[in-house]
């Protein structure tokens, strides 16, 4: 995750919140869960994050297709 993409790269600023908190979270050897990620962002980026949680939850990926998303998010910018 980091080092492909920056805070910068995301539109929207709940989605920008969730990728820095993810970061802190990583780098403070925190495991990343909607449990863990409350403390650190606000009401709305909770609110985003399960909305697209929810929005893909039938959606299985696969590692290559995560490396193709977040590759289309740093070229998007």
């Amino acid at each position: 995750m980091q080092g492909q993409l920056t805070a910068e790269q995301f539109v929207l600023p709940q989605q920008k919140e969730l990728f820095e908190a993810m970061l802190r979270c990583r780098q403070e050897g925190i495991e990343i869960s909607l449990t863990t990620l409350r403390a650190f962002v606000s009401e709305e980026a909770l609110n985003e994050l399960s909305h697209l949680a929810a929005q893909y939850s039938d959606v299985n990926c696969t590692p290559d297709d995560i490396r193709l998303y977040l590759d289309r998010i740093a070229r998007g910018m």
